[in-house]
């Protein structure tokens, strides 16, 4: 899900000294709660899951309800429907977090909805969506993040809507099940890593389902019930009796004689007159020094509902007054979008001192108009955004300009630092635009703060005793939008050059490509996967690069399987990190820093497992599959 954000260039490492490796490690193994490296068999037999149909989105007449497994549904062609998979044998024990991997024919089409809003358990607190092609993921966290607990929750899981095709026929939809990689699953807490819970399963060609329904897309029926209406036109017939009183009207044919009255048409040939006004034309070539540099920006707001504007746009590193232990709103603006538009951002903050992440569901901290692809990434100290706003693969851009994104934060005593991280790194804000074999990155304007470059920043000052004292502040910024245009910002576009790195990837397009089944570099992807225009299925790499795809040895064996997946290799690095080398390290899930222009051209391990090269390197692949 993150192919579209390319390209990413070498990564600061300096970043990383900055989080403890202890807390990392607890953040993403939180995080990543729907992973495992023990697996429980025996509770397979007493967990499941199960598909109800409905015949419509809102679910207002069930189609079919739980049952033998192949069941058939009808559902009218053409039409939009919905199923809600149900938790309808949670495990003994109860569980933390579910996984839900479903497989549809392509009479189907999976219907968009707004971030994981097709999660319907009672929390998604560390969601990830995965939708491509015949498939569907959703993981969530049902249970706070690091909390230990388990949930009984027997109930609706998660509602996906689904359109059957016109052209009728039927169609399938499984819940995968079983052991490998693409398999549904609950788990929940364990001595070391968490404990992963497979379904009850049966065997359906050569897959494990935990559940099965046929569609029939049925064409509608109805609409030749109004042929009868007709019998009662003959009743009308007595009527023509009447028609010929109405003879005598053809009296008024004289009228033709106003045709004298087109005599004063030729006066209109005089208006070519107005072709002097094409002189003016001239006057529009000035508009060319509109053009800016792309920017986001910051406002902050005393409250969630941002009902109290306490920092508007100003200069960079402007102060913030709040109300001490106070829920307070950062707003990520598109204020200056790229020129020609954008097709996805990526937005980063970096925050210090006294101040605290709220978290939302799902993806809700998104407010551009869409957010078709969507993943969110939440670090101690930083917090990663990143979504497509225009339909996926439909080669579109927009000229938004607005909110990208609510982020909530508690205020606690003290000040605090609220960076856009800017630049060329990984860790970096951007807008993308389709590019020829994969998307393009726009980096944002910056300039220096520290030993990084930001869009924008702001001092968050906690110490206010009461709310009212900080609305006064907010007058005196109202000029400072004002240094935003000095022509002191402009040099820093000089920073920007650093992507001469990117001509790097010229090697790509070298001759004599090694037909199927070849896989010249070794790493599990053939050459005609590798040199495909589709990152998702392993394209757009160097088939001469044995590190570009990031598949690790998971769950599924002692050896990769082809596929990037959650459970297997990203918990893998994950369990590996090691910042110094030191145990548990181990170079089979080490990669070096990416030579772009896309996040997976990484190089030869380097010796350490890390954040931003290693365990961000492999959620940039999340989902690429080479089987």
């Amino acid at each position: 899900m993150f192919s579209f954000f390319a390209p990413w260039a070498e990564s600061r490492r300096s970043l990383l000294l900055i989080l403890p490796a202890a807390l990392l490690l607890t953040a993403f193994v939180a995080a990543i709660a729907v992973s495992t490296r023990e697996s429980d068999s025996a509770q397979a037999a007493s967990a499941g899951m199960s598909i109800r149909v409905f015949d419509d989105k809102a679910k207002s007449a069930l189609v079919c309800d739980t049952g033998a497994v192949q069941r058939k549904c009808n559902v009218a062609a053409d039409s939009s429907f919905s199923i809600d998979v149900i938790t309808d044998q949670p495990p003994a024990g109860g569980f933390s977090a579910y996984k839900l991997v479903l497989q549809y024919t392509d009479n189907l089409n999976v219907v968009q909805q707004p971030g994981v809003e097709e999660n319907r358990a009672p929390h998604c607190d560390l969601p990830s969506e995965i939708k491509s092609p015949g498939l569907y993921t959703i993981s969530c966290k049902v249970v706070p993040s690091g909390s230990g607990q388990v949930s009984d929750y027997d109930g609706t899981l998660a509602n996906i809507y689904f359109t059957c095709k016109p052209q009728n026929g039927e169609g399938q939809i499984d819940i995968l099940a079983g052991q490998g990689a693409n398999s549904s699953a609950y788990t929940r807490p364990g001595t070391i890593n968490p404990v992963i819970i497979p379904l009850k399963s049966e065997a359906k060609g050569g897959k494990q389902v935990g559940d099965a329904v046929t569609i029939n897309c049925v064409p509608p029926t109805p609409t030749p019930t109004n042929t009868h209406t007709p019998t009662n036109t003959p009743t009308n017939t007595p009527t023509p009796t009447n028609t010929p009183t109405n003879t005598p009207t053809p009296t008024n044919t004289p009228t033709p004689t106003n045709t004298g009255t087109p005599t004063h048409t030729p006066t209109i040939t005089p208006t070519p007159t107005v072709t002097l006004t094409p002189t003016n034309t001239g006057t529009l070539t000035p508009t060319a020094t509109e053009i800016k540099s792309p920017k986001m920006s910051l406002r902050v707001y005393a409250d969630k509902e941002k009902t109290d504007l306490v920092c508007e746009f100003g200069a960079v590193g402007r102060k913030c007054n709040l109300l001490k232990g106070s829920n307070f709103t950062v707003e990520i603006v598109a204020s200056a979008p790229p020129p020609g538009g954008y097709s996805s951002y990526r937005a980063v903050l970096q925050y210090s001192g006294n101040v605290n992440l709220v978290q939302q569901t799902g993806l809700t901290e998104n407010k551009a108009p869409k957010c078709n692809i969507g993943t969110e990434t939440k670090l101690p100290g930083f917090y990663v955004l990143a979504c497509k706003v225009v339909p996926v693969f439909s080669g579109q851009l927009i000229h938004y300009v607005g909110p990208l994104a609510n982020v909530h934060f508690d205020c606690k005593n003290g000040n605090a630092q609220i960076d856009i991280v800017s630049g060329t790194g990984s860790l970096t804000s951007a807008y993308t635009q389709p590019g020829g074999t994969g998307s393009t990155t726009i980096p944002l304007k910056g300039e220096p703060k520290g030993n990084k470059l930001v869009s924008d920043s702001v001092h968050i000052n906690c110490d206010v005793a009461t709310a009212t004292p900080t609305l006064t502040p907010t007058l005196t910024l109202t000029p400072t939008p004002t240094p935003s245009h000095t022509p002191t910002l402009t040099p820093t576009p000089t920073l920007t050059p650093t992507p001469t790195l990117t001509p790097t990837p010229t090697p790509t397009p070298t001759p004599s490509k090694v037909p199927f089944p070849g896989d010249a570099d070794g790493d599990g992807c053939a050459d005609v996967r590798e040199n495909g225009p589709d990152p998702a299925l392993g394209g757009v790499r160097d088939y001469q690069d044995p590190w570009d795809f990031y598949d690790v040895a998971g769950l599924s064996g002692p050896t990769p399987d082809g596929v990037i997946d959650l459970l297997n290799d990203v918990l893998g690095v994950i369990n590996h990190y090691s910042p110094t080398g030191a145990p548990p390290y181990d170079a089979n899930f080490d990669r070096g820093p990416s030579t772009g222009p896309n996040p997976w051209n990484m190089t030869a391990p380097d010796g350490v497992i890390d954040l931003l090269i290693d365990i961000l390197g492999i959620i940039s692949q999340s989902g690429h599959d080479c089987t």
